[in-house]
């Protein structure tokens, strides 16, 4: 199995466990700090259970999460700095959704604004994760995803130099056997004679 198709079977794996835990045990204290820093900032508790269950959307942690985990060559003290880091950025991101959402909720919306709102709280959804996600992990993401070249063995049509004999010959390995009597090939006759 190729390593790509290994790191999208573990990111599902990944997903689905941190979804699960994440919704029934992390995602109501976490909200409930939100409420709060809404209650400061405002100085109301009245609307802010709703409010921010409407306007901040907190699932984007689940597939930055899961994506982080699922980066192969990570050693696990890296992971978890990387993890943290994300995690204070994300964070961030959501005290800035509460402050726009509060600025929006504050007064009537045309059906454009209202369009530009709900496309905002997708690609906070969608795009945040994956950009925390490449802009840390990034060059573990490369060594994983870019095309490996594999280096093409020289054509026994192609004229190489015998490290015996110094003359340039087409099938080099069967030139040494038949011609220099020797089984083992060029790199033992590279290293005795320092070529």
């Amino acid at each position: 199995m190729s390593e790509r198709l290994q790191f999208l079977g573990r990111f599902l794996i990944f997903v689905s466990v941190i979804f699960v835990l994440f919704y029934f045990f992390v995602n109501p204290y976490y909200r409930q700090i939100f409420n709060k820093i809404a209650w400061l900032l405002y100085k109301s508790k009245t609307p802010y259970g709703e409010y921010v269950t409407f306007h901040v959307r907190f699932f984007n942690i689940i597939p930055f999460l899961a994506l982080m985990l699922a980066t192969p060559k990570i050693k696990i003290l890296e992971r978890l700095k990387l993890i943290g880091m994300g995690l204070v950025i994300i964070f961030i991101i959501h005290f800035l959704f509460l402050l726009i959402g509060h600025a929006y909720t504050h007064q009537a919306q045309t059906f454009l604004q209202r369009m530009l709102s709900s496309t905002s709280n997708a690609i906070g959804q969608v795009a945040v994760p994956l950009l925390v996600w490449f802009g840390l992990a990034h060059k573990y993401i490369i060594k994983t995803f870019r095309p490996r070249t594999v280096p093409t063995p020289p054509s026994s049509s192609t004229e190489q130099k015998c490290p015996f004999c110094g003359k340039k010959k087409k099938g080099l390995k069967e030139h040494i056997r038949s011609v220099h009597g020797q089984e083992d090939g060029s790199e033992k006759a590279m290293k005795r004679y320092g070529r």
